[in-house]
């Protein structure tokens, strides 16, 4: 009974203290420092999350015009115009959205690749005899 007469005793002085308005001024600057605090981490989350979104959807499209570049190359067995320029217009924005090896591999190494593809297919086409066409081939292999 000793304690809650103090504690009693306790909160009337506070109460009639004029530091109490101090007190509870303090507090609650703390506690709505606290609660804006909560609220603006869950916005950076909010904003780290929808950055991740947006990403995802323009690597998505990158990585469908690859893929309809490839199967376009691997259907007509050469790289078409129209195609290569697809490629070109899909892949544009990948140095920005991938990383620097996958950016790379797309412009040094799939591309490149093509265009070769597209040379060889010239340089075969006016050729008849199969001789000479293998050896076109093995000097460019």
């Amino acid at each position: 009974m000793h304690f809650f007469a103090l504690k009693n005793f306790f909160w009337w002085s506070m109460c009639n203290n004029q530091n109490f308005v101090a007190y509870v001024s303090a507090s609650l600057t703390v506690i709505v420092a606290v609660i804006w605090s909560i609220i603006a981490y869950r916005q950076w989350r909010t904003a780290q999350n929808k950055l991740k979104f947006d990403l995802y959807d323009r690597r998505i499209a990158v990585y469908k015009g690859v893929k309809s570049f490839i199967w376009s190359v691997i259907r007509n067995g050469n790289v078409l115009d129209e195609e290569l320029y697809r490629f070109i217009e899909s892949t544009a924005e990948a140095k920005w959205l991938m990383s620097k090896d996958i950016s790379e591999y797309l412009t040094e190494s799939i591309f490149d690749k093509a265009v070769q593809l597209q040379l060889y297919a010239i340089e075969l086409k006016d050729i008849d005899s199969e001789e000479e066409r293998g050896k076109v081939l093995a000097k460019q292999v």
